[in-house]
């Protein structure tokens, strides 16, 4: 799935706010979806401040029905380990008070830890959890392009983060804690870079783009105000037509896809897409 610069734009604005203290959660369930009957069965919060972890809350939690078999396969967890538990009702107003109104970290929480627990919030409370969230998924998918896929596994397996018994929240939250700080640090280098791309822009700025195609070739002509580069398709690489003097090719093309509004040269292949900008 690819990024949208919306999501990411959500992100830097959080980050530049200089916001210093984040909750990285994660939640265990007996479903998909609460409107479906689903479930809170466990959920853990792990408090950073200053790139560090300083605080944590966990919580098994009783779901008030049996927990599906496959549930019981994926994360460990049975009905005599939260028979005598807390159910969500008990549990929200201690997790509300830990979170605060901290800024969340979640891996794919967007679509699924937010919104779960915001359910119940409104069902209990009468108000949905408006915190802000970054979405560590959308950081992976940004920062690591090249990963078969952004799972909690397979993003921890590319940083060298340890996660022991995957599907339980005690133990994904503390390694997506462990993956944000770092997801973190590449956000600051990358958006480093992004300043000089701009200074880029300033000294050669785009004058149009244009997609070419003859035979076996397939090229996108970039005109700029020292002259003209094209990107071969065919060999992918970037090469000057006419362009005077030096250029960083890998800034440039972070800027052709910054007008674009894209997220890499495969895109206009993928999508056929005839550019005449």
């Amino acid at each position: 799935m690819r990024v949208t610069w919306a999501e990411i734009n959500r992100i830097r604005n959080i980050i530049n706010s200089g916001v210093d203290e984040f909750i990285v959660f994660d939640i265990e369930t007996t479903g998909f979806t609460p409107r479906q009957g689903g479930k809170i069965t466990e959920i853990c919060a792990v408090k950073i401040k200053t790139g560090r972890i300083v605080a944590e809350y966990h919580q098994l939690i009783n779901p008030e029905r049996r927990i599906p078999y496959q549930i019981v396969q994926l994360t460990g967890i049975t009905d005599n380990m939260v028979r005598n538990k807390p159910t969500i009702r008990e549990v929200l107003p201690e997790f509300l008070d830990f979170i605060g109104d901290n800024v969340l970290v979640a891996h794919n929480g967007q679509r699924f830890d937010k919104p779960f627990v915001s359910y119940f919030t409104e069902l209990y409370f009468g108000h949905v959890l408006e915190n802000q969230l970054i979405d560590t998924v959308t950081m992976a998918r940004y920062l690591l392009p090249g990963l078969e896929n952004h799972r909690l596994d397979t993003v921890a397996k590319e940083l060298n983060v340890r996660l022991d018994c995957h599907h339980r929240a005690i133990h994904d939250a503390k390694a997506n804690a462990d993956i944000f700080l770092i997801l973190y640090d590449m956000f600051l280098e990358k958006e480093s870079e992004n300043v000089e791309r701009q200074n880029l822009v300033s000294e050669n700025a785009i004058k149009s783009i244009r997609s070419w195609r003859k035979g076996s070739f397939n090229r996108l002509y970039v005109n700029l105000n020292n002259g003209a580069v094209y990107y071969d398709f065919l060999n992918n690489t970037w090469s000057s037509k006419d362009f005077k003097g030096l250029i960083d090719y890998k800034a440039l093309e972070m800027m052709v896809l910054d007008h674009l509004k894209i997220s890499s040269m495969k895109e206009i292949m993928d999508k056929e897409i005839k550019w005449v900008v």
